[in-house]
């Protein structure tokens, strides 16, 4: 038999099985061997130590279909255009045990029937989850200002009777934080904000994203953690495992990937915590996979009953549908429910689009956000119901939405409250015109005419119309006296200003 672990449903609690004893239905026997409490090493507090063993149901099919297998490059982990290669997973030491990384119950599969596929059931009477997708806007660096939205969503979502409210990753520190994040004083005040969510949380979990300190001694400095928040403390805590480095991501600069990933426990049912990359490398969905390891699919294996993904998955054209059809792929492969929360706003060059997806076991989509927009999506994955349709945009119109956010919040987070935007007449200068006014309010845009020798007295009267249709103020600044003063010096230099010299001078 292939080695592997099987989590038991007590804490400390043993299974062995062992092919002598004919009991089990391949000839299997299964004891169990109860270890004395050596302190509560599970993490998932007073619970986890209630209840005996639990016995495995009798053996599932392995789906294996590849459908849905993707040939050639592919936007990952969210992040978009391609990568450069296949890049080994990065691990923390064997022997270190980062602080806060919260160790199970553990035993060994002994023995040579075929290994067991089926999770663990959930515990009798175990309660049912609603859960929140708490799809937020997080401004990078801005800690105080992301407690905030966290708190206002956590409120929102506990008076519509959520148990669970999931929010974005790094949604405290801001996603992405850059070399923020190489500054002790940052990370403390993003871990003072975490303990302070921890304290105000009630019935009600909250699971978010932060920045943990490796305290291991070795790899890169921080960990890119979740954090399950539920009665005044810090319940459990989940490092990401797969860290990309490539495109506009530098997580490699930062982050070390975590040694391991277990279900955390959560009114008796087991809660797969990962983290946006580690939802981007299934390996019957890619042609290529990136990494060496699947830690969505890893988690199932593990017993979680329900696969939970803290993202912040960036915008591209079609990469909405790409997504779903990715997210259904590990529901219907691992029949488990899984909830994705994606961040949403403008970071410099990066927009989020949000799109919070909510799946049933069989990948029917159940539930989903706003595309580019914030947003609080319920759901109860327990409760029977239809699937309903995709709401996320397409065509022109995703791409528009993605152009306003961005340019919206770029205003916003910098505080630029105006913009004056040249008018030349042309479709350039129209699209940025108009994506101005919708993001910052016709109000606050002013357009500016600068006709030369050139500007055709066409261009001049749709540039006009223009700001009269969008309702800009706008007026004219001659630029031919500057325009022939700048010709004038060049010519007396002895160079030459013919043919698009002197119209790219006027550019």
């Amino acid at each position: 038999m292939r080695r592997g672990q099987v989590h038991g449903a007590g804490r400390g609690d043993h299974l062995e099985l062992h092919p002598r004893r004919r009991e089990g239905p391949r000839g299997e026997g299964l004891r169990r061997r109860v270890r004395p409490p050596d302190g509560d090493r599970s993490g998932e507090g007073p619970s986890a130590r209630r209840g005996g063993p639990q016995r495995r149901g009798p053996p599932a099919a392995q789906h294996r279909g590849r459908r849905g297998r993707q040939v050639g490059d592919r936007p990952r982990g969210g992040h978009d255009l391609g990568h450069r290669g296949h890049r080994p997973v990065r691990q923390a030491h064997p022997g270190a045990r980062p602080a806060g990384h919260e160790g199970g119950a553990r035993g060994r599969l002994h023995g040579r029937g075929k290994r067991l596929r089926r999770p663990l059931p959930a515990r009798a009477g175990s309660a049912r989850v609603k859960a929140a997708l708490a799809q937020i806007d997080t401004t990078a660096g801005d800690i105080a200002g992301n407690l905030l939205r966290i708190r206002l969503a956590y409120a929102k979502a506990c008076e519509r009777g959520a148990d669970l409210v999931v929010f974005p990753e790094l949604a405290v520190p801001g996603y992405p934080s850059g070399d923020l994040l190489c500054q002790g004083d940052f990370i403390r005040a993003n871990l003072k904000a975490l303990d302070s969510l921890a304290r105000s949380s009630g019935k009600a979990a909250l699971l978010v994203g932060y920045a943990e300190p490796n305290r291991s001694g070795r790899g890169k400095p921080l960990f890119n953690a979740a954090a399950l928040l539920r009665q005044g403390r810090i319940a459990a805590k989940r490092f990401k495992t797969l860290i990309p480095t490539y495109d506009v991501f530098d997580e490699g600069r930062y982050f070390e990937a975590a040694p391991g990933n277990e279900p955390v426990l959560l009114g008796g049912r087991r809660i797969g915590v990962s983290v946006c990359e580690d939802a981007w490398n299934d390996p019957d969905f890619w042609a290529r996979p990136l990494y060496g390891k699947d830690p969505v699919s890893a988690l199932a294996k593990a017993g979680a009953e329900i696969l939970v993904n803290l993202s912040a998955s960036p915008f591209s054209r079609g990469k909405p549908a790409l997504r779903l059809r990715m997210l259904k792929s590990h529901a219907r492969k691992t029949r488990k429910p899984f909830l994705f929360c994606n961040l949403v706003g403008g970071n410099d060059e990066l927009v989020f689009d949000g799109g919070s997806l909510a799946l049933d076991a069989q990948g029917r989509l159940r539930a989903c956000g706003r595309a580019f927009a914030d947003d609080l999506v319920l759901v109860d994955l327990d409760a029977s119901g239809p699937a309903v349709p995709c709401c996320a945009p397409s065509g022109i119109e995703e791409v528009y939405r993605a152009l306003l956010l961005g340019l919206k919040d770029y205003a916003r987070k910098c505080r630029f409250r105006e913009a004056v935007v040249g008018l030349s007449g042309g479709i350039d200068s129209a699209l940025v015109c108009t994506l101005a006014a919708d993001a910052l309010g016709a109000e606050n845009v002013t357009g500016v005419l600068m006709p030369s020798r050139y500007s055709s007295k066409g261009s001049v009267r749709d540039a006009l119309a223009l700001a009269k249709n969008l309702g800009v103020a706008a007026f004219t600044v001659p630029i031919e006296p500057m325009h022939a003063a700048s010709l004038a010096s060049l010519r007396k230099a002895g160079l030459s200003t013919e043919g698009l010299v002197e119209q790219n001078l006027q550019a």
